[in-house]
């Protein structure tokens, strides 16, 4: 294998021209470790049309990353469809306690019932603030934290911070990530294949 080689069809450690394949290519269509072109691909790639392990182009296929306005790929930035399963964003709640060190200006951990005066489940004396407890009994059961604040006679509930489920017990996204990762192990064995191998063979058996 040349060390550089330049032309209309180039095959070197380092190629350039029209049709490009090396360790780093560049040219109208090249194919590399690292490949920048109209159509790019291989490990990491840069062009209008990119399929790599990493791609950046308009159009993007990017096994473990892409940016891209059109593109798919295990994560990305832009208009690209992740494969690559979450289990969504890290919550931040504040921190709690519990109801025996309650005290004002406390979080504490509690639960919408519907049921009762307040429509949450609370110790005995706690008030729950008028506007909230209309709120509250159209809410569905489900964890909640509640803020506590001295009142006039006692503690009372101002403020209730709903807990998302997390996806792990949500059926529906076991069945997402199901087909995320059936697409994903197609996508990258196309990758491998399609591109990955050829550009291996070409390179192995270059003069």
């Amino acid at each position: 294998m040349k060390i550089i080689d330049v032309g209309q069809e180039a095959t070197g450690f380092i190629a350039i021209g029209q049709l490009a394949v090396g360790v780093f290519a560049l040219g109208q269509m090249a194919s590399g470790f690292v490949a920048v072109g109209q159509v790019a691909t291989g490990v990491f790639t840069f062009g209008q049309g990119a399929v790599g392990l990493v791609s950046v182009g308009m159009g993007g296929v990017g096994i473990y990353w892409t940016g891209a306005m059109l593109g798919i790929g295990g994560r990305g930035f832009g208009g690209v469809i992740p494969l690559a399963p979450s289990l969504g964003p890290r919550l931040k709640l504040p921190s709690t306690t519990d109801w025996r060190s309650a005290a004002d200006d406390t979080w504490v951990s509690a639960r919408v019932t519907g049921d009762g005066p307040t429509g949450l489940d609370l110790p005995e004396g706690v008030r729950v603030r008028a506007r909230l407890r209309r709120s509250l009994k159209a809410e569905p059961p489900g964890e909640v934290l509640v803020h506590v604040v001295d009142g006039a006679s006692g503690l009372e509930v101002d403020r209730v911070v709903r807990i998302p489920r997390r996806r792990i017990t949500q059926p529906r996204w076991w069945g997402i990530w199901v087909v995320q990762m059936a697409l994903f192990t197609l996508l990258a064995g196309a990758w491998a294949g399609g591109v990955i191998a050829p550009w291996l063979y070409t390179l192995w058996t270059a003069p």
